[in-house]
């Protein structure tokens, strides 16, 4: 993992990495499960911060029994438990079983499309949970919108990609080359509404 460990060197920030072996949902067959369980061992084994990561039954609950697995593989390294969470049929139950399997935090968009369109539930669980677990907004977060979620949500932690697209493609090209890059200003803009917010506190 190269790259990983690259980027590890590179920053003074914690490093957490998001273990999902394909697009999709998020019932795994065997395979899938021992390549996540491989990669979270790798990652344990390289000194990376957290990994990030989740799996459901068909029946769309919390495969417990694999998040154990995951969770001894992970050895003394974060547990964030990602957006599945967000397809549980029952969240009240979802919650107590990640809570159970003593994960650090949830990446959620409150059961909705964005973060924005799940903030009544995503502070109804930060309110619940207390310290008891991070309750991370996650979802179609930006420089517009991240002042109403931190204001109406109050967060501990918030989940953002800040990036902007670069547009390369044109008739003449073989394939797709537009791509993405971190969009430096709207992040700026972004931190400082965040230091505002906690400042204020």
């Amino acid at each position: 993992m190269p790259m990983v460990q690259m980027v590890k060197e590179s920053l003074s920030i914690p490093v957490m990495v998001l273990v999902r072996p394909r697009a999709g949902n998020f019932y795994y067959t065997a395979k899938e499960k021992e390549l996540i369980l491989r990669e979270v061992e790798a990652l344990n084994k390289i000194n990376i911060d957290g990994v990030v990561v989740g799996a459901l039954t068909k029946d769309k609950t919390i495969e417990v029994a694999f998040m154990k697995e995951v969770k001894k593989a992970a050895g003394k390294m974060e547990l964030t438990f990602h957006r599945a969470f967000d397809f549980v049929k029952d969240e009240k139950l979802a919650l107590q079983q990640i809570i159970d399997l003593d994960f650090d935090r949830i990446l959620t968009s409150g059961l909705a499309k964005t973060a924005l369109l799940g903030k009544n539930i995503l502070k109804t669980l930060i309110e619940r949970i207390g310290d008891e677990l991070i309750i991370m907004p996650g979802s179609g977060i930006n420089a517009g919108n991240i002042q109403q979620i931190m204001d109406y949500c109050n967060p501990r932690e918030i989940h953002l990609s800040a990036k902007k697209s670069i547009l390369e493609t044109n008739n003449q090209s073989a394939f797709n080359i537009d791509y993405y890059l971190t969009d430096e200003e709207a992040l700026k803009k972004i931190k400082k509404i965040v230091n505002s917010h906690y400042s204020d506190k």
